[in-house]
């Protein structure tokens, strides 16, 4: 089961922790949101150790979907220790996030990031994302 998280868990569940982290901002009204859940759940069983997968209600936590930018749901935000590294925004191909959300949990978190990091993109909603390019909204205030 997918972790729910608020503006309020938000910093120690995900800006503070120690794996791969990754957000999905959804609705209770976005039909898109429901059909990737099925999708997020069979990452999180294969990848259980490695990629932490947590849920985040945009309606009720208007602070992180403005920090954050959103301008479609379903949004999926990755991190690694705090920092923005890959973003996706629409309904994706489930081959095309596996494989993308798979580079990230087989990579070697030790060894030398790259200096920049490319979106899985469809209808060029993607963009590239360099390490360290975008706030960690940190301080998100309640």
């Amino acid at each position: 089961m997918v972790l729910s998280v608020n503006e309020q868990t938000f910093k120690k569940e995900v800006l503070e922790a120690t794996s791969l982290v990754l957000v999905h901002f959804w609705a209770p009204w976005c039909g898109p949101c429901r059909m990737i859940e099925p999708i997020l759940s069979a990452f999180e069983q294969e990848w259980g150790g490695k990629l932490k997968i947590v849920g985040i209600n945009a309606d009720l936590n208007l602070k992180l979907a403005s920090a954050y930018r959103l301008s479609t749901l379903p949004t999926l935000i990755l991190f690694d220790r705090g920092q923005i590294v890959h973003r996706v925004q629409g309904l994706q191909n489930r081959d095309e996030l596996y494989d993308a959300m798979r580079s990230f949990v087989t990579l070697d978190r030790f060894a030398c990031r790259p200096e920049s990091v490319s979106e899985v993109t469809e209808e060029g909603l993607g963009e590239t994302i360099a390490p360290g390019s975008l706030p960690n909204l940190v301080n998100i205030s309640v």
